[in-house]
């Protein structure tokens, strides 16, 4: 409990850090430098708002799985929707890479399996440790909860999100790589 307590604490304050940071500080090249440009018209990347679907998908095509749970009054979700999963860098990795899976985390009517038992959206939060809105839940490609099992991160700024996914996809926690160092080196 008290990994899951600091590593909660951690991305927190790194996002709180991403989120703040680079706003007093002289512009440099590499920030001034254009994005790539990526062609949004072909980049589709569809969230699944069922559980059981996505899993199943992500089971079929091998890939890792980010479940963005939420709740409709949050305004950090709407934030983190229409500042980074709209950002095209990102739906670019996303639709590469991953599957996605949206919950309202308030819904009690929707039902959800996972290791062999049945839970609302509510009993999920509770069973992963989930205390907040935003909070990202991330599966390995064998469909396994990367532990520790939340990523609570409120908002996090397009720019350092892509790193993060690509640390998730490559799965370099098992490496025990450190994830802020991680990210900072690719910012």
């Amino acid at each position: 409990m008290k990994r899951l307590l600091f590593a909660l604490l951690t991305f927190s304050a790194f996002a709180l850090f991403m989120a703040c940071s680079g706003e007093n500080e002289p512009a440099t090249a590499q920030q001034n430098a254009p994005e790539k440009a990526v062609d949004t018209a072909s980049v589709q990347f569809t969230w699944y708002t069922d559980w059981n679907e996505g899993m199943a998908a992500a089971k079929k095509e091998n890939k890792p799985v980010i479940i963005d749970f939420y709740a409709d009054w949050c305004h950090y979700c709407k934030q983190l929707d229409a500042e980074t999963f709209s950002a095209p860098e990102v739906k670019s990795r996303l639709a590469q890479s991953w599957i996605g899976i949206k919950i309202n985390g308030e819904d009690k009517n929707a039902k959800a399996t996972f290791d062999g038992k049945t839970y609302s959206p509510p009993e999920l939060m509770q069973y992963f440790g989930i205390r907040g809105f935003p909070t990202l839940l991330f599966f390995d490609k064998k469909g396994n909860p990367v532990k520790p099992y939340t990523v609570y991160i409120n908002f996090v700024p397009k720019k350092p999100f892509g790193p993060l996914l690509d640390y998730f996809r490559d799965e370099l926690y098992s490496k025990n790589i450190d994830i802020n160092n991680y990210i900072k080196s690719k910012n």
